[in-house]
Order: structure tokens, then sequence, then C-alpha cells
């Protein structure tokens, strides 16, 4: 009798042997390719995301799938189909997700990718523990970010960043980053937002992007592809001052007044009285609108963040 249990039990063991392997081949698998579309999101390539998605469709079909392990590979699918604009695909890992758990993060998470209108309600509307997932609070970022809530985007991202892989934090940094920049204002219009996500903006973007804020002040056109740097939007700060106050005085005050005194010569070193935007380097460093970043040099070169662009435009429509 002694012998055939312990039969019965070396069956049993190896019965349930496989299933557990299996299932921790399935959890290694699903790491494998969350790891691999982390890297992809950034700059997807169609027939790498097909790759993916076919892995992950053969491990969706798997019977040995637990709870967790269908919420994580639904979820990687209905990524991909957001990734690749597939609404009707993500439509249907939706149903899956809500079959599984309503309220877990990736649920409301692709429920708030299919309800745009709700999104924002969606997301903030999220049960504890939910409500701190990292995905979700980089989706909820994105969100208050588009709806020009910066301070409460910034929030969102630093919670999420704190819990997701690496490469998020290296290749979303600019994101957060933008909102950080714009925290204290109040991004208006289409254009100016366009221009507030774009890294190191050209003089052509930075003009399409103002020139519909800017009535009083359309004559300077930046229509090339150079870098939109310091001296740049110096000139164009105090072209848009001296439009708005119908005083042309105002684009040479400063070197007529350095030129008044016995041995002129520039009080900024990196800035000579003869280069063509002196007057409008020291109209900003004067007033604090564009100050010197060590105290001593303009760096007149050094180009200017798309989110810096937007914060200074609104600064100086504000004050002017």
């Amino acid at each position: 009798m002694k012998k055939a249990l312990a039969l019965l039990t070396l069956l049993a063991a190896c019965v349930s042997a496989p299933t557990e392997v299996s299932s921790d081949r399935i959890d290694d698998q699903l790491l494998g390719l969350e790891a691999r579309l982390d890297q992809e999101r950034w700059e997807p390539d169609p027939s790498r995301l097909q790759t993916l998605q076919a892995q992950a469709r053969s491990i969706a079909s798997s019977a040995l799938l637990n709870r967790d392990q269908r919420l994580r590979t639904h979820f990687l699918l209905a990524d991909l189909a957001k990734l690749q604009q597939d609404r009707q695909q993500l439509a249907e890992q939706h149903r899956f997700l809500l079959a599984v758990g309503n309220q877990h993060p990736q649920t409301l998470i692709v429920s708030s990718w299919l309800d745009a209108a709700n999104a924002l309600s969606i997301l903030q509307g999220a049960p504890p523990p939910a409500n701190s997932h990292p995905r979700l609070q980089w989706e909820l970022g994105l969100l208050l970010a588009k709806a020009n809530r910066h301070a409460e985007a910034v929030a969102a991202y630093d919670q999420a960043l704190a819990g997701l892989p690496e490469i998020w934090r290296q290749k979303g940094r600019l994101t957060r980053d933008t909102s950080w920049n714009l925290r204290h204002t109040n991004v208006t219009g289409s254009d100016l937002n366009r221009l507030a996500t774009i890294a190191l903006p050209t003089l052509n973007q930075f003009y399409l992007a103002v020139r519909e804020e800017t009535p009083n002040a359309t004559a300077l056109r930046f229509e090339t592809q150079e870098p939109l740097t310091r001296a740049r939007l110096a000139e164009w700060v105090l072209h848009y001052v001296a439009e708005k106050r119908n005083n042309p005085d105002l684009r040479n005050r400063q070197s007529r007044r350095i030129r008044s005194r016995p041995n002129p010569a520039s009080p900024i070193p990196d800035v000579s009285l003869e280069a063509p935007y002196f007057d409008a380097v020291l109209f900003c460093v004067e007033r604090d609108i564009l100050p010197l970043p060590d105290g001593r040099n303009f760096q007149p070169d050094t180009r200017v963040s798309g989110s810096e662009a937007v914060r200074l435009v609104q600064r100086v429509m504000k004050d002017f």
C-alpha cells in the first residue's frame, strides 16, 4: 500500500511539474516581450511590431496562463495595437481585459485609449491600488499635459518614472521636462502646443508657431531651417516689443547708449557691440527676460528647446 501511495505521489509530481515549468517560462517570455516593446515604442518599426504581436498571440493561446499573465498578455497586445493604430484590435483586447478585471490598471488604461472624451476622468477615477500603477500614472501625465495642467503632469510623470524600467527614464525624460518647463504657463493654441513638444526647434518652426499668437509682430519672419538659438529668440523679443509699442527707436537704443560712453565696450563678453543681435540681447538681459546662464556670458549660439521658447513667448506677451 505504501509503495502504491509513493508511486501515485511520484506520478502526480511528474504531471504537475511541466505546468509549473511552463508557467515560469511564460513569465520569462512575457518579460522578454515587454522589454522588447519598451525598446520599440519610441521609434516603432512595423515589421518588428508584427513579430512581437505574433509572439504575444502565441502566448495568449496558452491554456496555462494565470490571471496576472492573461492581463499582461492582453495588455501587451493592446499596447501593440495602439502603436499600430489598429482600433479594432484594441477594442478586441479591451474585451478580454474587461473579462479578466475591469478595475485593473491595464484595463483602465485601454479604456482611456478607447474613450478619448472621458480618458482623463477614467484614469483619475482609478481606485487604489490601481491609481498608483506606474504605467497608469504615465498615461495620466500625458493627458494632464495635453490639458495644459503641466504641474500635475510633472507629479504624475515623476511617480511613473520611479517605477517604470530604465529605458522609460532615458527616453521619457524629454516628455517630463517639457511639462516641467511649462508648469507655470498656460499654453494655448495648437501651434504653440506643437512647438512645446519639439526638443530643439528650427527658426521656421518657431515662426510658424508664434505668428498667430503675435498679431502685432508679424514682420520678423524666420522661415529657415536654422536652429532656434538664444540670440535669435532675443531678436524676436525686441522685435515684438518694438512693434507692439510702435517704437522703432527701441531697436538700437541699447547700442546708442553704450556707444555714447568713453571707450565704449560691450558689457557682455561673448556678445560684441558690433553683433547684429547686440541690442536685442542687452534688452533681454537688462529686463531679465533671457538672463546670463553663468552670470557673465549670454551664450548666444546655445539652442533653445520648444518648451523654453513657449514659456518666453507667453511671458513677453503678458508683460509687454
